[in-house]
């Protein structure tokens, strides 16, 4: 049973209809009804596990579990309803219900209220397009660094709030609106056009696709960037964002040299044949891109890695971090694990408290700073951490005592700028929704003006 009531509206019409496309019958209630002792109202949707594709329903919203001695090799945990994050509600015994077929999801976005100014919710994914609409429009958007109340309503930090905006322009997208008539003065981020570059290797990298998928998919403005770019220099005169997918700090200096056979196939004792790559595709961003990739965050840029990504900076900017995941005994390989979540950080606007993550067993970060010098040019907040206990949601691990509580996500300072270290699989294959979120705040912001109080 999936209530109406969920985190982010919008995104649980994406799932059902995903669930639909694969053959699953959807079902939405035409009246309120109960079911276990718990009263669900009309609207409420009902996945009935007795249909013909039972088995990859239950595959897809139940929790995979594996014996503690046996390691899969590869993903082992893809339960989709945690990766979108959308609530169920596994109901066991009989109950009634006045139920319809349904295989359309259009949902027409709500408006409330009366006023010019705009609060748009950032729980919901459909904020992002909405948003890049309503700037490319000229109209005026920042989101609130605080909470505050409007409309005779509490508003949480995050909030989008947009003057000289059309709410057909949100509405379009998904995004439901609130009309108010003024909002108090308080500190929020003005919202720009970001000048975003995404690091296109020329070693094959699939992470990278999806991450230009996503940023496709929800209107992010980007430029593709290669090594020349980064040997060039000058960044900062292009760009305020630079993301990295997920990549080893090696492949991403080094890419893959002409004639090089590189190792055998995990797992088939086959040899590559040797690379038959033209020059101008070789090498990677090489030690210069790296050195003036630390200037562009010096001097105010901002660098998003993704998971493994993050060996880069890691490893080569003096960031007071380390990755307690490294030769720890942990062994994730790919499964969802529970993180908790401060949405009062910008990057984390709109999530939950707590949520789950995809991870392939990439970082746990870990400070390596005392307190009291954790400030200023060299200050690291956390975004997430791992659950504390209980941290596997879906899947396999081994050795998880080693990420538990430690930081998921992170922001640090470097000079000027800011390195934002993602140590989960976020966009993975454009599955996870329900941390889509992380990656595209994280995008916008490295544009954003504060304003108010340093």
């Amino acid at each position: 049973v999936v209530a109406p009531d969920q985190w982010d509206p919008p995104t649980a019409l994406v799932f059902l209809e995903k669930l639909a496309l694969g053959g699953v019958e959807v079902e939405r209630a035409r009246a309120g009804f109960a079911a276990a002792g718990k009263s669900y109202p009309a609207g409420t949707w009902v996945l009935r596990a007795a249909q013909p594709f039972r088995p990859y329903l239950v595959d897809l919203v139940e929790p995979q579990k594996y014996p503690d001695s046996k390691r899969p090799y590869d993903l082992a945990g893809w339960t989709f309803s945690m990766q979108m994050g959308v609530k169920l509600d596994r109901v066991n015994e009989p109950f009634e219900a006045d139920l319809e077929r349904v295989e359309r999801f259009d949902r027409a976005a709500s408006t409330r209220g009366a006023g010019p100014v705009l609060l748009l919710d950032h729980r919901q994914n459909a904020v992002f397009p909405a948003m890049s609409e309503l700037v490319k429009a000229g109209a005026a958007v920042r989101w609130a660094a605080s909470a505050f109340e409007a409309g005779g309503q509490s508003h949480p930090a995050g909030t989008v709030v947009v003057t000289g905006g059309a709410p057909e322009s949100a509405q379009r997208h998904g995004a439901d609106v609130i009309r108010v008539t003024g909002v108090p003065a308080l500190p929020s981020w003005k919202i720009v056009s970001p000048r975003v570059a995404l690091y296109q290797p020329w070693v094959a990298n699939m992470d990278q696709g999806w991450t230009e998928w996503l940023f496709d998919t929800f209107r992010v403005p980007y430029t593709l960037i290669h090594n020349d770019d980064f040997r060039k220099g000058d960044l900062g005169a292009r760009f305020d964002t630079i993301v990295m997918a997920s990549q080893a700090a090696t492949s991403i200096l080094h890419g893959f040299r002409v004639g090089e056979t590189g190792t055998e196939r995990e797992g088939r004792g086959e040899p590559r044949e040797a690379s038959n790559q033209r020059p101008e595709y070789a090498g990677g961003i090489g030690v210069a891109g790296l050195s003036h990739l630390e200037q562009f965050v010096r001097g105010g840029g901002t660098l998003v890695a993704l998971e493994s990504a993050g060996e880069l900076p890691l490893s080569y900017f003096p960031l007071s971090l380390s990755n307690a995941a490294r030769s720890s005994g942990f062994s994730c390989p790919g499964s969802l694990l529970r993180i908790t979540v401060d949405p009062t950080q910008p990057v984390a606007y709109g999530m939950p408290s707590e949520a789950v993550a995809m991870s392939t067993g990439g970082a746990a970060f870990q400070l390596t700073v005392a307190e009291a010098f954790n400030k200023g040019e060299r200050e690291i907040r956390s975004v997430a951490r791992f659950a504390a206990k209980d941290v596997l949601a879906s899947g396999w691990v081994s050795g998880e005592k080693a990420i538990l509580g430690r930081h998921a996500i992170v922001e640090a300072r470097h000079g000027k700028g800011r390195v934002v270290l993602i140590g989960i699989r976020a966009q993975f294959r454009g599955q996870p929704h329900g941390t889509f979120k992380f990656v595209l705040n994280a995008a916008w912001l490295g544009s954003a003006k504060w304003e108010g109080e340093n």
